[in-house]
């Protein structure tokens, strides 16, 4: 039986692909990362509260605080 070797199939000629080559699911790929990334950060920035400030605080934690002082 012989061997195939994939080196010899095409004469030892390197014949390449015809097509697109996947750029265009890369560009996809790159221009969703892009995105994703983009609305995160803007979400992020609408939604954070800096928890060392008071007005963070739950009004229910501020109630029971200030009843424990009395």
């Amino acid at each position: 039986m012989a061997k195939m070797n994939p080196d010899r199939t095409n004469g030892g000629r390197y014949i390449p692909f015809p097509g697109p080559q996947g750029w265009g699911v890369a560009a996809f790929i790159s221009i969703l990362t892009i995105a994703l990334y983009v609305s995160a950060y803007a979400i992020h920035k609408a939604t954070y509260r800096d928890p060392r400030l008071p007005t963070t605080i739950p009004a229910d934690v501020v109630g029971s605080r200030d009843d424990a002082r009395n």
